[in-house]
């Protein structure tokens, strides 16, 4: 395995980062991988996959994205910067994130490409194929999805354990929005593990009518993600807090199954939101269904 450091704009030409692990042998095959809200693109599980992904012939390119980290300050290639980072993308605009490394992809010369992601990157995965429907940009043969977690019901849920006004903050967020959107939601008003969060990327998953809290938000239609026309997998963790309980799990896989191209909804049982059982990721199990998408058909 052989481990370069990949250099790419974004498609509104944002500088970003990546890691690019290459298999001994020439392969058209890649794997882009989306980690999830404030990760990073150098975690033990994505070298552990890389790994796994190279013994099996397949590349395997993990990135930076405007999400990674919780707050961070990015360049654009003509000059100026992004304030940046969880707590500050637009998430809206990480579809250009991945049209930029899928470009990235398509000029080393891969040509088949399967999308890895992760939690957030889940949405922001179905996004980027609704948005992108009918896009020439590389040929993308199958999504994964690991941990496709309901971000806005969770939020509901997690407000009101904590014994915080879900609505009333969604009100204030408005306001401060108005102001300057990157204001810091009020530290005191949030459960504690949601914040530091800006008012504008709050609203961005609380707000009913803002694409990302409702894109897999399984009491609603899915419209987005039933457009998707390439084989789909989906991956949860029995014990995956963010989906409340295992309950919620199974009325997601029966929602997931809606749509034709999805081939399988998998449980892992014992396993938490980010995989792991015991402490120990699947990252075998995880390329193993990866490799499926490769050889699947529409």
């Amino acid at each position: 395995m052989r481990l370069e450091l990949a250099s790419f704009e974004a498609k509104d030409g944002l500088n970003l980062r990546g890691l690019l692990f290459l298999p001994k042998a020439k392969t058209k095959r890649a794997i882009l991988y989306l980690h999830g809200l404030g990760g990073n693109f150098y975690s033990s599980s994505i070298e552990q996959m890389a790994k796994e992904a190279c013994s099996k012939n397949i590349a395997f390119l993990a990135i930076q994205q405007r999400g990674s980290h919780i707050a961070d300050e990015l360049e654009y290639a003509n000059g100026g910067s992004l304030l940046a980072g969880s707590a500050f993308e637009n998430f809206e605009e990480s579809e250009y994130d991945i049209y930029g490394s899928l470009s990235f992809l398509k000029k080393k010369g891969f040509s088949e490409i399967v999308i890895v992601s992760k939690s957030t990157g889940c949405q922001k995965a179905i996004y980027f194929l609704y948005k992108n429907k009918g896009k020439k940009i590389a040929k993308i043969k199958g999504l994964l999805l690991l941990s496709p977690v309901d971000d806005r019901n969770y939020d509901i849920e997690n407000h009101k354990r904590n014994g915080k006004d879900f609505y009333s903050n969604i009100v204030l967020a408005k306001k401060l929005e108005k102001n300057d959107k990157n204001a810091i939601m009020p530290k005191e008003l949030l459960p504690e593990d949601q914040w530091p969060i800006s008012a504008s990327r709050f609203l961005s998953v609380a707000e009913e009518k803002r694409v990302e809290g409702k894109l897999l938000d399984y009491a609603r239609d899915l419209k987005e993600f039933k457009s998707i026309e390439i084989p789909i997998i989906a991956v949860f963790g029995s014990e995956d807090k963010f989906m409340i309980n295992e309950k919620n799990i199974h009325k997601a896989a029966e929602r997931l199954k809606e749509n034709k191209h999805t081939r399988k909804v998998v449980i892992l049982n014992g396993a938490n939101h980010s995989l792991e059982k015991n402490g120990k990721f699947p990252s075998k199990f995880v390329i193993k269904l990866a490799s499926e998408l490769f050889n699947l058909k529409k």
